[in-house]
């Protein structure tokens, strides 16, 4: 047929079949590309599973491995213990903590602050009438209460834990209004430095003054709980606090022997003191008995 025709119709003819040839109809066009989107999108999806799976293959010699898998579980661990403390801590101040009498718990609040123990250990180390153990006792307890302080300001500020929602800070009475941390429980370090501190002067010579002081340190602790001052993992690790303080003013040895301050060193800091305490005018005769000392 195509020799019959015209050469210009020949010319014609071949020129639109080429053309037909290279653009195929809008279906055909429509199809290619939506086969060529679908397999875009497999490559994209492949290749971001292949770059979320973690390497199995050893960093290079002197590159640390990517510890991000690693903090993140470390992170969750931290989170679920949070949520577990926040808890239990809410479940002891509702079912136990709001039964109670508050004045009781505040009882114990009042007699494990540092605001008396610290003076009061002060004033036991000058007072005239101790004997050179107690005074070395007073001298390593008052340097346990700084210790303390230190350990628990410190942690405080680096964790910066609020304290529990349900707290109620209209009450909080003779506590420093700047202290808003929860983690650790001071009055738990502090009461159970006391308690320790106590057992070890005591050396077995009164086992019921021993059990009465641990029992009311570990009240205190219980307490802070309770009133909804702190959460239990605040406490917990307030205990532990002390009982690294006590170890540590003991050196290791849990025994008075071993005190940091020896009875030698707290008798001439103290006569040191008391020849300045005479220098002063005092109105009441305090300078003669330290005159005579």
């Amino acid at each position: 047929m195509l020799r019959c025709m015209h050469p210009l119709q020949l010319r014609t003819a071949r020129f639109r079949s080429s053309r037909s040839a290279c653009n195929p109809p809008p279906s055909v066009q429509v199809s290619k590309r939506v086969s060529r989107a679908l397999l875009g999108q497999r490559r994209s999806r492949r290749g971001t599973a292949m770059a979320a799976q973690p390497s199995d293959q050893a960093p290079p010699p002197g590159q640390p491995r990517p510890s991000s898998v690693a903090d993140a579980s470390n992170n969750s661990v931290l989170d679920r213990l949070g949520e577990l403390d926040r808890a239990v801590s809410l479940a002891a101040y509702r079912s136990v903590g709001c039964k109670l009498p508050r004045p009781l718990l505040m009882l114990y609040e009042h007699a494990g602050n540092g605001l008396f123990w610290l003076p009061a250990a002060l004033i036991a180390w000058l007072l005239p009438g101790m004997t050179p153990v107690q005074r070395m006792w007073a001298a390593n307890l008052f340097l346990g209460f700084l210790l303390d302080v230190l350990v628990v300001g410190t942690i405080k500020g680096i964790v910066g834990r609020g304290r529990p929602v349900y707290n109620k800070a209209d009450d909080f009475v003779l506590v420093v209004s700047v202290d808003h941390y929860s983690f650790p429980s001071g009055h738990a370090s502090r009461a159970s430095l006391v308690a320790m501190f106590a057992t070890v002067c005591l050396n077995g010579t009164n086992p019921p003054l021993a059990i009465a002081v641990l029992c009311w340190g570990a009240l205190t602790g219980v307490s802070r709980a309770l009133l909804g001052r702190h959460y239990v993992g605040d406490v917990i690790f307030g205990v532990l606090v002390g009982a690294c303080i006590t170890a540590a003013l003991t050196q290791g040895s849990w025994d008075a022997s071993g005190f940091l301050i020896p009875q030698e060193v707290s008798q001439r800091w103290f006569h040191a003191a008391a020849q300045q305490l005479s220098q002063l005018h005092w109105p009441l005769p305090l300078d003669q008995v330290y005159k005579h000392l």
